[in-house]
C-alpha cells in the first residue's frame, strides 16, 4: 500500500526511486513507533519483584513531593512580595504602634488586659510574617538583607520580652527596656517606602563620616570645657546663688558647653562669665571665649551635619530615580514578553517535512 501510494504521488519517477522512498518512510515510521512504545513500556523483569515496584513508587512519590514543595515555595515567595501582603504588614505596624501609644498611667483594667492579649496577637502575626518570608526566600537569601536581619532581631527580642515577663514579672526595668524594642517595628515602613528606605540607606552608608565628625565635636567640647574650667572655675558662685550652667566641675562644664552649642540661653551664660570677671568694665574680655565657642562650634561644626544630610538626601533621590527607571524597564520587558506569549505566530506555516 505504501508503494502504491508513493507510485500515485510520484507517477513521473522511476520504480526504483519510488521503492527507495517507500522503504525510507517505512523505516522512519517503525522507529517512531518503537520510541513511543519504549516510553510507555514497563520492565517485565520487575513485574514479579515487589521491591522494584516499591522502589519505583518511592522515587515517583519523592519527585512528586519535591515538585509540590517547590511550587508551594514559589507561591509563598510571590505572596510575600505582593501589594496585598505589603498593605497588610503596614496595617499591622500601624495598629501595633497605636496599641503601644495608648498605654497611660492609671489606665482601666480592661484596657490592660486587651493590650496584653493584643501583644500576643501581634507577636504571632509578625512571627508568621517572618516565617513566610524565610520559607519563601530561603534562609540564605532572607538573612542576606540587612532589613530582614533587623526585623528578625526585633521579633526575637519581643519573644524574649514575653518569656521574661512570664518568668520574671517583678523586674519592671528589664521589661520596660525590652518593650522599647516594640517601638522599632515602626521602622518596618522603611522596607516598603522606597524614598524613605533610600534615605536611611544613604545615611547608614555615610555613618563613617558622621562618626568622625562626632568624635571631632566631642574633642572640641572637651577642649572648651577644660578651658572654661581654667577661666571661670569657681567664679559663678554669686551672692544670689550659683546658676546651673557653671564651670565648677568637669561634668558641669561639659553640659554648659553643650548648652552653648545648642544656642539655649547662651547669652545669659556669657553675661554670668563677664560678671564673674569683674563686670562690664574689667570682664568684657571673657566674652571672646563665648563668641569663639558659638562661631566655631554652633555655626561651623554643627552645620557640617546639615551638609552631610543634604548630600545624603541628594544621593537618596538619585537612588530612588535609578530604582524607578529599573522598575519601568522591567515592566516594559515583562509586558513585551507577555505580548510575545499571547500573540499568534507571525511566521507562515512551514510545510511538513517528510
Amino acid at each position: 500500500e505504501v508503494m502504491l501510494a508513493e507510485e500515485n504521488k510520484n507517477a513521473g519517477t522511476s520504480a526504483l526511486e519510488v521503492l527507495r522512498r517507500a522503504t525510507i518512510k517505512r523505516n522512519r515510521t517503525d522507529a517512531m513507533n518503537r520510541d513511543s512504545s519504549d516510553e510507555h513500556c514497563v520492565d517485565i523483569s520487575s513485574v514479579g519483584n515487589p521491591l522494584s515496584r516499591s522502589g519505583l513508587k518511592g522515587v515517583d512519590g519523592a519527585s512528586y513531593l519535591r515538585h509540590k514543595e517547590r511550587l508551594l515555595r514559589i507561591s509563598v515567595r510571590h505572596m510575600v512580595k505582593s501589594q496585598v501582603f505589603y498593605w497588610i504588614v503596614l496595617s499591622l505596624v500601624a495598629l501595633n504602634t497605636a496599641c503601644v501609644a495608648i498605654v497611660h498611667h492609671n489606665q482601666p483594667a480592661w484596657l490592660t488586659h486587651f493590650l496584653y492579649y493584643a501583644e500576643f496577637l501581634f507577636l504571632g502575626l509578625f512571627l508568621l510574617e517572618m516565617s513566610l518570608k524565610m520559607y519563601g526566600m530561603g534562609p540564605r537569601l532572607y538573612f542576606h538583607s540587612s532589613f530582614n536581619c533587623f526585623d528578625c532581631g526585633v521579633t526575637v527580642g519581643s519573644i524574649f520580652e514575653v518569656v521574661w515577663a512570664i518568668f520574671r514579672p517583678g523586674t519592671s526595668f528589664g521589661i520596660s527596656v525590652l518593650r522599647a524594642l516594640r517601638l522599632l517595628r515602626i521602622f518596618k515602613i522603611t522596607k516598603y517606602w522606597a524614598s524613605l528606605r533610600n534615605l536611611v540607606v544613604s545615611l547608614m552608608s555615610s555613618m563613617k563620616s558622621i562618626i568622625s565628625l562626632l568624635f571631632l565635636l566631642f574633642l572640641f567640647i572637651v577642649v572648651f570645657a577644660l578651658l572654661g574650667m581654667q577661666l571661670f572655675g569657681g567664679g559663678f558662685n554669686f551672692i544670689d546663688g550659683t546658676p546651673s550652667a557653671n564651670f565648677d566641675t568637669f561634668p558641669a562644664a561639659i553640659m554648659t558647653v553643650f548648652q552653648i552649642l545648642t544656642g539655649e540661653d547662651w547669652n545669659e551664660v556669657m553675661y554670668n562669665g563677664i560678671r564673674s570677671q569683674g563686670g562690664v568694665r574689667s570682664g568684657m574680655w571673657s566674652s571672646i571665649y563665648f563668641i569663639v565657642l558659638t562661631l566655631f562650634g554652633n555655626y561651623t561644626l554643627l552645620n557640617v551635619f546639615l551638609a552631610i544630610a543634604v548630600d545624603n538626601l541628594a544621593n537618596a533621590q538619585e537612588l530612588t530615580k535609578d530604582e524607578q527607571e529599573e522598575e519601568e524597564a522591567f515592566n516594559q520587558k515583562h509586558a513585551l514578553q507577555k505580548a510575545k506569549e499571547v500573540s499568534p505566530m507571525s511566521a507562515p506555516n512551514m510545510p511538513a517535512i517528510e
